[in-house]
């Protein structure tokens, strides 16, 4: 099989964030201790270009040359024909379950949630409701140009489509045989699906999964006791994983090896997003870190909107992205999260 796959630097964030819970609240009103590396603080103009109801809140968003789309609770979906300057919640509830995860690829679309929830459209308009076959939570997902989707939810919940989504597989994996605790069924939270079929999954347990045939067959090649909910990988075979406890993880070959990298927080990281020029945006609760060394150092916002909010999306107009000499040079990057907030993250 071919280990170096194509890449189409699919990012997206993937752990659901229940906001009901008493975790999520205390995590957002306790100080995370902060780590080895000092804070510095950050002053980030950002620029809010959407919000919501208090408790409304977004999981997921894409931006590309067709628009933006986001999901998040309550089958709350709001779009953007502008690149993401402007966003429009057009009072579409795509049922009554949590949207967690949205993947596009041309014209097709498909969108993940709570119970097996599964979407499905042709022209990002008009939704079809999809049988999944199982009614797990489904975390999030990803496709490619020749409609291959692979979905990611609770308790090793794998499922491949051929078919842009419009029928679903199960993948039976062996998890005994990536973790050190037999009998575990790990949640995963992300996956990063290439244009031929090379397929990455994060999730709990420090466990990053890989596939060199479309996720027919896997093969485990890092683990570790914190979680990871996000997983960003470039064209050019360098990526990042985030997740508990301030995790941050680098690969510079496709994700076949892994490094962890020192952070200036202990918080629950969500989101992670990264350029050609190794400019780097992670996201999480209470907290904004940027780079722009790949990752050497970071540095933390201190902006109000981030220590008392959490963002857990980060998206960017594909037909932009990776293409200048710093993150917003030639594509605007946008955060999404608390709230139904959509903010503009200004250089």
């Amino acid at each position: 099989m071919d280990d170096h796959c194509e890449r189409i630097g699919k990012w997206r964030p993937g752990l659901y964030l229940v906001m009901v819970t008493i975790a999520i609240t205390a995590a957002l009103f306790v100080q995370p201790v902060v780590s080895m590396v000092a804070r510095a603080g950050m002053h980030d103009p950002l620029q809010p270009v959407h919000s919501g109801i208090p408790h409304d809140a977004l999981f997921d968003m894409i931006i590309d040359g067709h628009g933006g789309i986001a999901v998040g609770d309550h089958g709350l979906i709001v779009r953007s024909d502008n690149g993401g300057r402007s966003w429009q919640d057009l009072g579409e509830r795509l049922g009554e379950a949590a949207l967690l995860g949205i993947a596009v690829a041309g014209r097709n679309a498909v969108i993940v949630g709570q119970e097996g929830t599964v979407y499905v459209s042709d022209d990002r308009t008009t939704w079809s409701w999809i049988d999944s076959g199982v009614d797990v939570r489904l975390m999030n997902v990803d496709l490619n140009k020749h409609g291959l989707a692979v979905a990611v939810g609770a308790f090793g919940t794998l499922l491949r489509s051929t078919d842009a989504g419009m029928t679903w597989m199960p993948v039976q994996v062996d998890w005994d045989a990536y973790l050190t605790e037999a009998g575990y069924e790990p949640h995963l939270y992300d996956v990063a699906v290439d244009a031929k079929g090379c397929v990455l999954v994060v999730g709990e347990f420090g466990l990053v999964m890989r596939s060199t045939d479309g996720g027919l067959t896997w093969s485990g090649v890092h683990n570790d006791d914190a979680s990871l909910f996000a997983l960003h990988l470039r064209p050019d075979g360098v990526g990042y994983a985030v997740g508990q406890r301030g995790m941050v993880l680098r690969t510079s070959d496709d994700g076949l090896t892994w490094t962890p990298l020192a952070t200036p927080t202990e918080s629950n990281l969500l989101g992670v997003w990264s350029s050609a020029s190794d400019e780097v945006v992670v996201v999480g609760i209470r907290e904004l870190l940027r780079s722009s060394d790949g990752g050497t150092t970071f540095v933390a916002s201190d902006d109000p909107r981030v220590t008392r909010s959490w963002y857990q999306a980060l998206a960017t107009d594909a037909t932009k992205e990776n293409t200048g000499p710093d993150i917003n040079a030639d594509a605007d990057l946008y955060a999404a999260g608390e709230g139904a907030s959509i903010t503009r993250l200004v250089d």
